[in-house]
């Protein structure tokens, strides 16, 4: 109430210094206002107050508050800090190395408040990821958690230019992420176990595979000759940019791009994302060495199936769902419930066929072999 009657009070200064053809001289930063980017549409003239929980919160010019997921947020312009608008200007641009360079001069500039040294450590280090200075952007993955930032940074870690990184530098990332590893908070932690799974070991592994398979370990793997990605996608799916990411094996890259395109209004083709989702979550369940962090993943991808399931029972993605939900089942240990999923993705409209989707049936005739194969006992769930 009382950032309400301040806001008001200053308002009514304006209008009646404006009225009296008055001009008056004010402390700097008094009147000074910032702008926030949501997507590609600017809020302007707000106050922005802190950052909590994955949320940006604002006030507008009436006092309204706003609260805004982090990761719809593109830029930012605080008009004390100039070199701001432009380091977004150049990391929308492409131009990394300049942006990493104004991202450092703000950050030096910057004493408080401390969500905006977050903020900008957090650009800062998606600037070197895209650039692909994996070491570096581990460091300032790092310092993140160093400094107390949102969790919601943490849980976005540089896993692409990780992934990218040549084998030596791969080397050097892996030394400081386990060097930094006993005193990281649990959610940085998570982030560098991510990135340590990114990394393979050249001499143990082959390419394409960063970690051998979760428990249960007589699970058949997800997977085809054709495809690096470990999934078997069905011919139906389009190919945008989801799906390519899905059949390099960049899943977590594919599950960052679904929940951004399932924060916008109006979604299209919400069975496709859903089913897309759940794949790249079923994939990195598949690939998790933390029977905890293993579960969070598959029960993620339960979910996201039975969605398309339940919300589009006569949809193209219906049938490959089934069966991706049957696995998901039988991770957890349902063989019964797995055993009537399959089923139920060959019969009725779109049922799964060989003709028509070789790759769907043939992974279902593996997924029943191996159910198949399992004491009976197994079935009593």
């Amino acid at each position: 109430m009382m950032a309400l009657r301040h806001t008001h009070s200053r308002a009514k200064l304006l209008v009646i210094t404006a009225m009296c053809g008055l001009w008056i001289v004010v402390a700097p930063g008094t009147l000074v206002a910032d702008d926030v980017r949501i997507g590609s549409r600017w809020h302007r003239q707000v106050t922005i107050q802190e950052v909590h929980n994955g949320f940006l919160v604002y006030t507008d010019n009436f006092g309204n508050e706003h609260e805004k997921k982090l990761e719809l947020v593109r830029a930012l312009n605080i008009p004390t800090f100039e070199d701001l608008g432009r380091a977004h200007d150049a990391l929308d641009a492409g131009e990394f190395t300049e942006a990493v360079t104004l991202f450092a001069r703000v950050q030096k500039q910057v004493r408080r408040p401390p969500w905006l040294k977050h903020w900008i450590q957090w650009q800062t280090m998606s600037a070197l990821a895209r650039s692909g200075r994996a070491t570096e952007a581990v460091i300032a993955y790092v310092e993140l958690d160093r400094i107390g930032a949102d969790a919601f940074y943490l849980s976005r870690p540089p896993t692409t230019a990780v992934g990218g990184a040549d084998d030596a530098e791969k080397r050097d990332v892996r030394q400081r992420l386990t060097d930094a590893m006993p005193t990281l908070r649990p959610e940085a932690r998570a982030g560098a176990k991510v990135m340590l799974r990114r990394i393979a070991e050249p001499a143990a592994l082959p390419p394409g595979r960063e970690v051998a398979p979760a428990e249960p370990a007589s699970a058949p793997p997800i997977g085809n000759e054709e495809q690096p990605s470990a999934v078997v996608l069905p011919k139906a799916l389009a190919d945008d940019e989801t799906t390519l990411l899905l059949r390099a094996g960049k899943f977590d890259e594919a599950i960052q791009t679904v929940g951004q395109i399932l924060s916008r209004k109006n979604v299209a083709r919400i069975s496709m994302r859903w089913y897309q989702r759940g794949v790249a979550s079923t994939a990195l369940g598949d690939r998790a060495t933390d029977p905890a962090e293993a579960g969070r993943l598959y029960k993620d991808a339960g979910l996201d199936f039975m969605r398309v399931i339940v919300y589009f029972p006569t949809g193209i993605y219906r049938a490959p769902a089934l069966v991706e939900a049957g696995y998901v089942h039988h991770r957890f240990g349902q063989p019964r419930k797995a055993r009537q999923l399959y089923a139920q993705a060959t019969e009725g409209i779109r049922a799964i066929e060989k003709k028509l989707e070789p790759k769907i049936y043939q992974r279902l005739q593996q997924l029943l072999k191996a159910l198949n194969e399992e004491p009976s006992a197994a079935d009593r769930r």
